[in-house]
């Protein structure tokens, strides 16, 4: 069995390498498929086709109830949004320039389980150039400090489950004090409504 051929697809029936396949318990899921899954469908070498199967069928049942979606907000971040629908107390989050298309999940308000704030700091050595123009790190080391902030949200429904990670802010500068305020209201905004929302 080469890389190139042998995995037959479970699925689809096609005939893949070892490089456009993920084993499965007893078949094979290639990456066409695999596509069609939901970012919260966790798969490895022990789930089976049969709950592959069941999680397809859901994604399809998916994708007619978003036709169904009565977008009434829009929480906007830097590259998601957060679509609710109020009447039907359910939402979906989708690359804000996607919105359905990519099948996201509907999750029922009751379905958010946490919401949490992500601050990941990351340090660059700040450099000058001498005559030369090469660059040349300060001696001692100093560092410019920037943050990128992230909403994580926990969500489940009766099919999926799992953590989305929704990017907010990117390279906040740590001097500018004012830029961190807005944004720290801003996650407490998004936090707040909802959590307002999984106990409406």
């Amino acid at each position: 069995m080469g890389l190139f051929g042998g995995h037959k697809c479970s699925f689809c029936g096609a005939d893949r390498g070892f490089l456009g396949n993920t084993t499965l318990k007893d078949g094979n899921l290639c990456d066409d498929c695999r596509k069609q899954l939901s970012p919260l469908f966790r798969v490895n070498d022990q789930t089976t086709v049969a709950e592959v199967t069941k999680h397809l069928s859901y994604r399809k049942q998916n994708q007619a109830r978003l036709e169904q979606f009565a977008i009434a907000e829009q929480i906007a971040l830097e590259e998601d949004s957060i679509y609710l629908d109020k009447q039907g107390k359910q939402l979906f989050i989708a690359k804000t320039s996607r919105e359905k298309s990519a099948n996201p999940d509907i999750i029922p308000f009751a379905g958010i389980q946490d919401v949490s704030s992500r601050f990941e700091k990351e340090k660059t050595p700040i450099q000058w150039k001498n005559q030369a123009g090469e660059a040349i790190t300060c001696d001692p080391p100093m560092y410019h400090t920037t943050y990128n902030v992230s909403l994580v949200i926990t969500l489940e429904n009766e099919n999926v489950s799992g953590q989305q990670t929704l990017r907010l802010a990117t390279d906040l500068d740590s001097s500018d004090c004012m830029e961190a305020v807005n944004v720290r209201a801003r996650l407490d905004e998004i936090a707040g409504k909802l959590n307002s929302l999984k106990n409406a």
